[in-house]
């Protein structure tokens, strides 16, 4: 196969052009030299020369390429002189030389002594009817103070070829000797047109290659078409040496085994094949020299009307084509060629071992397509999971729905019983820590299940008898930190990278390590996110890496001794010093040691013990591609937990559909979490969601948070997407979450009317599809007639009302529809006693008014940096903030809420998840402000979910909190109540600090601040009476008292509810005055309440038009 390799040379068509009775390489030695002319800068062409400066005759300095050369006169392998290459610059430094001598499609030994390196031979081609194009030949990994022979072996194109330049290069900072060059010709190579070509046929399979090895055709008994390529060639199998790909060159049966030779004679490769009904299975058998660093077993085949990525497959509604890796040393890779061609390819790396490695090609009729891979899984002891009789990926399980408790407990499970009954999942799964007290022994969490696995059994059982399935969450696989695997003595058998050696002996208390050489560690990435960890091994104990320096003296800096309750040690010079892998905070395993058969036992003996029926790994992406490559890794540790498993489960991993060895696995894919916007979120997730049909695979709408931020609304607007989508859905909450939120009851029974209408395919199926419509939102009522009815909903902005003062208390609503339409109402005294103050109120004072922003520059009097602390933590002009996050802090005059101006802070998150920043500044005097009893803010938000803490520190370095999150747009009045902080002396207030928290992933977020005054008192909390709204000169009156935690619904053809919270059942409202509908155009729309009665601060209105769906 060859690599491309785009290169631009400054050629002239004349220099191309030579005689074709030339030496196909001419001064090949170096011999023969040439005095260059340098500029007044000392260089050459853009090259740094030696002394004298000489080039060697016939050889080009590339000047897009530039470094340094020497012409070396010193130990040379042939000859008298020898040239020094330096890659000096950015790029690799490139010598070249034409060879106008080539012929088009003819074969050619290329040859060269080097000494030192890495060093790259490759050819620049030259074409008439397009650009420039290349070929890399051989390679020197390394350096050697000997001379070695470099062998390579390169094909010349063939339609519209004109000429070849052969290249060396050598990388940046680099430096690589070369002599006596050499390009022959081999004139055996070509193998014959009359070579017979290998036919291998199962009974429904027939697969012809060509003598070459390229494919030729792949049939099917009944069948018209031809699988294969047509007329692409592509030879099927190529081996990689040196760095070099090399393509099969001939290929010959001999019995069950194929026999492939490469033009490096030294190069073979056989493969045993044995055919079955509708799958030929390839097993490598032999593979030699030893020093092969890969193989790829590639078929061409015709791309049909679907890719399945996944599981390496193309097909449609007549046949369909898949080409699986059998054995864990192998992995998948498809790739389109062209327009019409899809290869699939299986391939291997020597660090996992080429011999052993099998794949099966599977090619049936589409009909029987799903049996052909369920054989081939079965014949070649792949997972083949069945789910009630059914193959896992189109059974009745993975359409049901979980709900994920993060509170479980055996005292609590009844309770969980009743809520998945009220919300109709089908299976109740436990968060990793409820369940667990470690992970890599899976000792069982005694404070919720106090007597362990006899505990963990009786919630099950009882899950079971409730007719729902049990399921656990669960890292991996990896050890946690807390597992005895890694404390007190890390196991031997954990997952390393070997770091440079100690240069100096170190104490106990030395938090410096001093290393002989660069630190063999792969980059950082997000501190929450995937290895390497900042963790290093020397003996027993266990260091917290700081710092790295990235030049001598190589020093690890910041060091954190005896982490992890391991004990701190001295340790002499040359001490070995292994970086510890790990994945999102936990160690990953060495896959090729007793210790993976050893957790993987743990764990399964688990699972088998309590029959549970479902696992979700997480954790499962973003592994360390060293040691152990991560497809060999997931390959190896999951199918070892498998196939100990006593029964089939339902198993789910955060790797997505799921790819190699792990698809077979994974009949679910979820589709990660979703918080903060969750209808934006939903939206951007879908594309994904429906490619996975294409893999056979099921998505997994979820998780959606269910806390208590979270709005009907938008769990709505998730499960009218599943019934699109025809996939479950995945809730995560907590009991404590349900019992605290006004509308927890509302929202689980309104999902189990969508599970209902979804699992017994309700809708016709053009109206399920127009479901999947982005930003379409749809309510789910009763049709009057026993049956369930969708309803198009049309949502304004939910509004926090906190006074009834002509603005925030009124609504300007549009009806674009060409008759009245229904008018829907939610109104929610929230979770908290939301405090309420007179911000006017006389006594109370300013504190900051958002006017200036020099007093939020970082300064040796403002120092506030010094308490924004965490992980990846960088200090900016604009405040402190974790390393991919950018912020910016600014005033402005537009939009202020009160005064002239306003602050406005922004961020955007290129990073991780749960990103944040901090920016704040100092009250010098501190501000005595004892006398007061509540804090006002106004904060403007933008509706992304992100957390705002507002905090104040005392001289001491206490401090006061509150954290607002932003699930609102506008400004909205945040009353902090000073009595909350408890330890904080409000005499010596010293400093004002904002933050940002829980910033998602790839996310912008922007609030507004303006002025912050202290308040002299609170006023009494209020219930809100008899809400009611008018239109013109309707008005509708609820008979209803709210208090905090209640809501009230009215969703017009759906009957209007109150909610009386902690998950008790709704209860009828009665109305006065006549159902709400608003007129086709504009209408005012006004929120009242018991006259007479204080209106209470915080409560959530909700508006939104209803009518009719049609598809």
């Amino acid at each position: 196969m060859m690599k491309p390799l785009v290169l631009w040379c400054g050629l002239s068509v004349a220099a191309l052009l030579g005689a074709q009775e030339t030496p196909l390489l001419l001064n090949p030695g170096f011999e023969d030299l040439v005095t260059a002319q340098v500029d007044p800068a000392g260089q050459y062409q853009g090259w740094t020369l030696g002394t004298p400066p000489e080039v060697p005759r016939e050889w080009k300095l590339n000047n897009a390429y530039p470094g340094s050369l020497e012409c070396r006169r010193d130990g040379s392998h042939d000859g008298a002189v020898h040239v020094r290459l330096n890659g000096t610059g950015r790029q690799p430094a490139h010598l070249y030389q034409i060879c106008a001598g080539l012929q088009p499609e003819r074969w050619y030994r290329v040859t060269a002594w080097v000494r030192g390196g890495p060093l790259t031979l490759s050819f620049y081609e030259y074409f008439t009817d397009r650009g420039i194009g290349g070929s890399t030949v051989a390679q020197v990994t390394g350096a050697s103070p000997s001379w070695r022979l470099v062998t390579g072996f390169y094909r010349t194109p063939g339609a519209g070829y004109r000429h070849s330049a052969l290249a060396l290069s050598v990388p940046p900072g680099q430096s690589a000797e070369v002599d006596t060059v050499a390009i022959e010709p081999l004139p055996a190579a070509e193998v014959s047109p009359d070579a017979p070509d290998v036919l291998v046929e199962g009974a429904e399979v027939a697969l012809r290659l060509s003598a070459t090895g390229s494919l030729r055709e792949l049939r099917c008994p009944g069948l018209e078409d031809d699988l294969g390529p047509g007329e692409t060639p592509w030879r099927f199998l190529t081996v990689a040496r040196a760095g070099v790909p090399l393509t099969v060159h001939r290929l010959e049966r001999d019995g069950d085994r194929l026999r492939a030779t490469f033009l490096d004679p030294e190069v073979e490769v056989v493969l045993r094949v044995t055919p079955h009904r509708r799958h030929l299975f390839f097993e490598v058998v032999e593979a030699r020299p030893a020093d092969l660093e890969s193989f790829s077993v590639e078929f061409p085949v015709r791309r049909r009307q679907t890719v399945g990525p996944a599981f390496n497959a193309t097909y449609d509604d007549t046949a369909g084509v898949c080409f699986l890796g059998t054995t864990e040393n192998t992995f998948q890779r498809s790739l389109a060629q062209g327009d019409s061609v899809q290869r699939l390819s299986v391939n291997g790396e020597v660090r996992h071992g080429l011999v052993g490695a099998g794949m099966a090609l599977v090619a049936a009729p589409r009909k029987a397509f799903h049996e052909a891979i369920m054989t081939a899984e079965r014949e070649h002891g792949l997972p083949c999971p069945m789910l009630e009789g059914q193959w896992a990926r189109f059974s009745e399980p993975v359409r049901r729905s979980y709900l994920f408790m993060v509170d479980a407990s055996e005292a609590g499970i009844d309770r969980i019983i009743e809520v998945a009954r009220i919300g109709g999942f089908g299976t109740i799964i436990f968060l990793k820590d409820n369940w667990l007290a470690n992970h890599g022994h899976f000792d069982i969490n005694r404070r919720n299940f106090p007597e362990g696995l006899p505990s963990l059994q009786r919630a099950v059982a009882k899950i079971h008898a409730a007719g729902f399935g049990a399921g656990v969450h669960v890292f991996g696989p990896s050890i946690s930190p807390n597992d005895p695997y890694v404390t007190p003595r890390p196991d031997d058998r954990l997952a390393y990278l070997e770091v440079a050696p100690l240069a100096e002996p170190v104490d106990a208390r030395a938090t410096t390590l001093v290393l002989s050489a660069p630190p063999e560690l792969p980059p950082r990435t997000k501190p929450t996110g995937p290895s390497p960890t900042p963790f290093l091994r020397l003996g027993d104990e266990i260091i917290r890496v700081g710092e790295v320096s990235t030049t001598a003296p190589w020093r690890v800096e910041g060091c954190q001794r005896g982490a992890l309750g391991t004990a701190a040690a001295a340790h002499p010079a040359g001490e070995r010093v292994r970086a510890m892998l790990a994945v999102w905070g936990f160690f990953m395993v060495n896959p090729d040691s007793s210790l993976a058969d050893e957790v993987a036992t743990r764990f399964a003996d688990v699972i088998n013990a309590c029959d549970f029926d479902m696992v979700y790994v997480d954790a499962s992406d973003g592994m360390a591609d060293q040691p152990a490559a991560r497809w060999y890794y997931l390959n190896t540790m999951h199918l070892k937990i498998y196939r100990k498993f006593r029964k089939d489960i339902l198993y789910q991993t955060s790797t997505g559909t799921g790819t190699n060895l792990l698809w077979h696995l994974v009949p679910r894919s979820a589709s990660a979490d979703g918080h903060g916007d969750l209808k934006g979120y939903l939206d951007q997730r879908l594309p994904a969601m429906l490619g996975m049909a294409a893999n056979f695979t099921r998505p997994d709408v979820g998780w959606y948070y269910l806390f208590k931020e979270v709005r009907p609304d938008q769990i709505e607007y998730v499960c009218a997407k599943t019934i699109g989508l025809d996939a479950s859905l995945s809730i995560e909450t907590s009991l404590a979450a349900l019992d605290s939120h006004p509308q927890g009851r509302q929202m689980l029974e309104m999902v189990a009317r969508y599970e209902h209408c979804r699992r017994q395919r309700v809708f016709p199926e053009a109206l399920r599809a127009s479901l999947l419509e982005p930003q379409r939102d749809v309510k789910l009522v009763p049709d009057g007639q026993g049956g369930w009815s969708l309803w198009r909903a049309a949502y304004e902005e939910p509004r926090f009302v906190d006074v009834l003062d002509g603005r925030q208390n009124v609504w300007t609503i549009t009806n674009d529809q060409a008759e009245p339409c229904r008018l829907g109402v939610e109104v929610v005294r929230g979770a908290n006693e939301a405090p309420a103050a007179d911000y006017d109120a006389a006594g109370g004072v300013t504190l900051e008014t958002f006017e200036d922003r020099a007093p939020y520059l970082a300064s040796a009097e403002n120092t506030y940096e010094t308490f924004v602390v965490g992980a990846d933590r960088v200090l900016t002009p604009d405040g402190v903030v974790r390393r991919g996050l950018t912020q910016r802090f600014a005033i402005s005059t537009e939009g202020a809420r009160v005064g002239a101006a306003c602050a406005v802070m922004t961020a955007e998150n290129s990073g991780g998840p749960e990103a944040w920043s901090g920016i704040g500044r100092r009250f010098s005097p501190p501000l005595d402000l004892s006398a007061q009893r509540a804090l006002a803010l106004w904060i403007h938000g933008d509706g992304k979910g992100e957390i705002v803490r507002v905090q104040c520190r005392d001289t001491q370095g206490r401090h006061a909190d509150w954290r607002p999150a932003m699930t609102y747009k506008g400004w909205r009045l945040h009353v902090f109540p000073m009595a909350d902080a408890t330890d904080f002396d409000w005499k010596q207030v010293a400093f004002l600090l904002l933050y940002f928290n829980s910033v998602p992933a790839q996310a912008s977020v922007e609030v507004r601040f303006d002025d912050l005054r202290a308040l002299p008192a609170l006023l009494p909390l209020t219930p809100l009476r008899q809400p009611s709204l008018a239109i013109g000169t309707t008005t509708l009156t609820y008979d209803v008292t709210l208090q905090p935690r209640q809501g009230l619904t009215d969703e017009g053809p759906g009957g209007v509810r109150f909610w009386p919270g902690s998950m008790a059942p709704s209860i009828p409202v009665a109305t006065l005055g006549e159902a709400l509908e608003l007129p086709p155009g504009t209408s005012t729309i006004t929120l009242s309440s018991a006259p007479g009665e204080p209106f209470p601060i915080g409560t959530q209105v909700l508006l939104y038009r209803l009518w009719p769906l049609r598809p």
